[in-house]
């Protein structure tokens, strides 16, 4: 049966996607609290990436075990490069 809220609201439904409520509060700024409020939303995707990936990481498939390594990597790489421009904005 299809569910008529997951395409309506789909960040309730998605591993990874900002919320309307995010949104909400990240269009309802405009100033460097806004870039804080963009990086922190970005880091929803790769972590959740990260989440789903995990559960193949240790597949008896050498290929599957080898892409979820790749994507961890990459993953990871993209939420320390975010969390490292939050840090700088918090000290700035």
């Amino acid at each position: 049966m299809l569910d008529h809220q997951a395409i309506i609201h789909p960040a309730k439904y998605v591993v990874g996607m900002a919320s309307d409520e995010d949104l909400d509060k990240l269009l309802s700024e405009l100033s460097p609290k806004f870039d804080r409020i963009f990086l922190s939303i970005m880091t929803y995707r790769p972590k959740g990436e990260l989440e789903m990936v995990q559960e193949i990481e240790n597949s008896q498939n050498e290929d599957e075990s080898s892409l979820a390594q790749g994507v961890i990597a990459a993953q990871q790489a993209k939420v320390r490069q975010m969390e490292d421009l939050l840090q700088g904005q918090t000290n700035a």
